[in-house]
């Protein structure tokens, strides 16, 4: 496992594209719950965070022993960068 990574998943709802694809299933699993496993795969539970705009999301992550982050739904934007986002989690990052 590599130390002192943070892996940070970012899944906001209200995709236009491809409507509720974080919830789409790919052998039985959210790409959710495959994002978060691969994390695992790469890092501990402590040094991944998942951060979402929906309750239903951060409730499957939960599963998991990871850290949450609920995100504002000014963050959650079709317009919302990623970066914006990670600004937001560095502090979460460090505890």
């Amino acid at each position: 496992m590599v130390q002192d990574l943070t892996i940070t998943i970012c899944a906001r709802s209200g995709s236009q594209r491809l409507v509720n694809k974080n919830m789409l299933k790919i052998n039985g699993m959210t790409l959710i719950e495959l994002s978060i496993i691969q994390a695992l795969e790469m890092v501990s539970s402590e040094n991944i965070i998942f951060s979402s705009d929906s309750q239903k999301y951060l409730d499957i992550a939960t599963q998991y022993s990871i850290k949450l982050h609920r995100r504002e739904s000014s963050m959650a934007t079709n317009e919302s960068g990623k970066i914006d986002v990670l600004k937001k989690l560095s502090d979460l990052a460090n505890t």
